[in-house]
Formats: structure tokens, C-alpha cells, sequence
């Protein structure tokens, strides 16, 4: 599947452009062990669908082989590994992350790993493609990561259970995870092709596999018996959160008393409902793209 040779292609130019970057020793050792985390790349097993999307758009939008835009997937998932840090640093996940004494290290991981993802999207790609869609796709990178910045932002605020609400827990899916999907679907269109109408549906597929992406990572944060470092036991306004808070009173109470969540399954089913909706959608697209380019590259990705 031309999938799986985009993630190793990923994987291959991301090893070899973190050795010739020049970073300092102890800095670039941290680089390496946040991008040795599944699902990151460097990683031998790991495979990760939004660093091999924007490989696939540019080869369903004719703009060339994979392996032409293998800088693009560099790109996403140093973005993507910089945003796995934040969310351990926010949340408290790792302590391999986090310093008990000082932010100060993980604030350096991530910055060098956001100036490596516009690194290698400005400096490390294929002169094959013309200079305005190299321009548009770091237009575009920039424009989608405040986007994404914005919904990790609302995502780690402290939610009082009684504000949460369904739609404002879907806006931040959407900002946060459907900007991401997007992001990467555009990247590769963008440098593919200047054909408004190939690009849109090309982001359209992205986003609604973001959401999907976002809304099965929300069921697992938000399960009741899961550790004490999910979602729940840090109030944030999540999907299944949301609906349990504005629709559901019933509560149960764990093992050391504490009333932790639905007695129903109703959230879940729900949330599971609102992905399975985003996948389908997804599905249509993929369809649609196939139907117009006559590739069937990107629908990969939901097999």
C-alpha cells in the first residue's frame, strides 16, 4: 500500500534530517526520544495517518510520487511531536517529559521542534515543485498552526462540569484536531495543484479525519475506570464530558467515594455516534476524490 511506503519514507528522511540539522547534543537527544514515542515516527513500529496525509493529497492531486513530498510529512510530524509535549506538560502524562523542577526543558523541546517542522517545510523540499506552492503550503502551515494553537489553548481549560455544553466541546474538537486533519490534507494539495475545488475537498476529507481522530481520543480520556490523569480528573470540556454534564445527572461513585461518572453508556455512545458520523463523512469524500482524480490513495487511509 502506497500508505505504508509513505510512512516509512517519513520515517527514513525524518532520521536523516535531525542528524544534519546541527542541533546542540543534549537538545537534539530530547528531539529524538519525543519523536520515538508512538505513535511518532521514529519509532520503528509506530504509524502515524497525519504525517503520511499530506503525501497522499499530493500524489491524489498529481502533484508527483510520495516520495516528492516526503518533507511535507517531516514537517507534520515534528509539528505533531511538538504538540504531544504540550500535552504532557499541560496534562502531567509523562514524567519523562515533564521536569518536576523547572518547564523550562519541555518549553525548549517543543520550540525546537516547531522551528524544525518550518524548517524542513521550507528548506527541505524537492525543487520539482514550483516556488508559489512552496509558498502556499508555508502560508498555509503557518495559517493552520495558530488554528490548531487556538483549539489547545480552549482544550486544556479548566472547565467547571455545569459549563460544559455539547457544541462548544465539538467547537474545540473541530479547532483543535479538525484543524490539524485539515492542515495536513491542504499541505499536499496545496503543493500539488492550484485548483481551488481539488484543494477544498481535499481539506474537507482532512478535517472530518481529525474529528474522527479527536472525538475516539475523547472516549479514552473520558472512561470512568481509566488512570487519574484522563481528561476526567482534569475537568476538561470533552465530548462525552459534555454530554454527560448537560444531559445526564445520574453520577456513581468509585472505589474512594468520589462521584466520577455516568452510570450510563449513553455518553459514550453518543461520542462513538459523532466519530463513526465523521469517519462516514470522511468516507464520502474519499469517494468523491476517487471519483475526480481517479485515485484511490487518500481512502487508504480509513481502511
Amino acid at each position: 500500500m502506497l500508505a505504508a511506503e509513505a510512512n516509512e519514507l517519513v520515517r527514513s528522511q525524518l532520521s536523516g534530517f535531525i542528524t544534519t540539522v546541527g542541533l546542540p547534543t543534549d537538545l537534539k537527544r530530547r528531539v529524538v526520544a519525543q519523536l520515538s514515542k508512538p505513535p511518532r515516527l521514529l519509532n520503528p513500529d509506530a504509524w502515524d495517518p497525519l504525517a503520511v496525509l499530506p503525501m497522499l493529497t499530493f500524489h491524489s492531486s498529481k502533484g508527483g510520487s510520495v516520495e516528492d513530498a516526503a518533507h511535507l510529512g517531516v514537517a507534520m510530524e515534528c509539528f505533531l511531536a511538538a504538540g504531544d509535549a504540550l500535552d504532557d506538560l499541560q496534562d502531567d502524562d509523562d514524567p519523562s517529559v515533564v521536569d518536576a523542577l523547572s518547564a523550562a526543558p519541555v518549553a525548549e523541546l517543543i520550540t525546537a521542534l516547531i522551528v524544525l517542522s518550518n524548517t524542513a517545510l521550507s528548506v527541505n523540499g524537492p525543487s520539482a515543485i514550483p516556488d508559489s506552492r512552496r509558498l502556499a503550503a508555508v502560508s498555509e502551515f503557518s495559517r493552520f498552526q495558530l488554528m490548531a494553537m487556538s483549539g489547545q489553548h480552549d482544550d486544556n481549560r479548566i472547565i467547571d462540569p455545569a459549563n460544559r455544553s455539547v457544541a462548544s466541546a465539538l467547537a474545540i474538537s473541530e479547532q483543535k484536531s479538525g484543524s490539524i486533519g485539515e492542515l495536513a490534507a491542504r499541505l499536499g494539495a496545496v503543493s500539488a495543484t492550484e485548483d481551488a475545488s481539488v484543494i477544498d475537498l481535499h481539506a474537507r476529507f482532512g478535517r472530518a479525519l481529525g474529528l474522527c481522530m479527536q472525538v475516539a481520543n475523547d472516549i479514552e480520556g473520558a472512561w470512568p475506570c481509566g488512570p487519574e490523569s484522563t481528561d476526567r480528573a482534569l475537568s476538561k470540556n470533552t465530548l462525552p464530558l459534555a454530554f454527560e454534564s448537560q444531559y445526564m445527572s445520574q453520577k456513581f461513585e468509585d472505589n474512594s467515594g468520589t462521584s466520577s461518572g455516568s452510570r450510563q453508556p449513553l455518553p459514550y455512545i453518543f461520542s462513538i455516534a459523532v466519530a463513526l458520523a465523521a469517519k462516514q463523512k470522511a468516507a464520502r469524500l474519499a469517494d468523491q476524490i476517487t471519483n475526480i482524480n481517479r485515485d484511490s490513495t487518500v481512502a487508504e487511509m480509513l481502511r
